[in-house]
């Protein structure tokens, strides 16, 4: 679990920082779960990766949310789905 506080799209510089730490984690990792990710629907793409599904569950920007990525070769041994929750 990696608490990133936010994936500050709008600051790039922070934002390459992340998205290397993210890569360097995925190296040896086939998930990768992710809080505080403050993204909303629009900015639902800023953590996707070529090899990974990711899964968020944000609802507003403002709200901490968190991403789950989860490697596609780990898709074809198991069966992974998103589950609605009941509020």
């Amino acid at each position: 679990t990696y608490n990133i506080n936010g994936t500050s799209v709008s600051n790039p510089q922070r934002n390459r920082c992340i998205t290397r730490n993210i890569d360097s984690l995925l190296k040896s990792s086939r998930v990768l779960c992710l809080q505080e990710v403050k993204l909303d629907y629009n900015n639902k793409n800023a953590l996707s990766r070529p090899h990974n599904i990711t899964y968020y569950n944000n609802k507003t920007r403002n709200s901490a949310g968190t991403a789950i990525l989860v490697r596609r070769d780990l898709l074809k041994e198991y069966k992974v789905e998103q589950l609605k929750l009941r509020m």
